[in-house]
């Protein structure tokens, strides 16, 4: 497996998302995301976009070309899923950043 089937893999299970969801949602056939997750493929651009979209990451992550989200990639992700998140997602988001527990 190469490292953006293992990152595809790891996200979803951090979002407890299965494969068949994110292929829904990115409009990959479950077959080619199975194949991605395998590491016997790697996405075409627009693919990888929509599958970097629906796992709020960016496409360098999912690459492995950066180990970290910094703080603009943080910022582009949260502005492209705001109108996505819910209002307690938004109010545990800003307790997350203000240090309330």
């Amino acid at each position: 497996m190469d490292n953006a089937g293992i990152r595809i893999r790891a996200l979803l299970k951090e979002k407890n998302m299965t494969q068949k969801q994110l292929a829904k949602l990115t409009g990959v056939t479950e077959s080619a995301l199975s194949h991605y997750v395998k590491g016997d493929r790697i996405p075409s651009g627009d693919a990888l976009a929509n599958i970097a979209c629906a796992l709020s990451t960016t496409a360098n992550y999912i690459l492995g070309k950066e180990d970290v989200l910094d703080f603009s990639n943080v910022k582009r992700i949260l502005a492209r899923n705001k109108n996505e998140m819910t209002n307690q997602e938004k109010a545990e988001l800003i307790d997350l950043l203000f240090g309330k527990d």
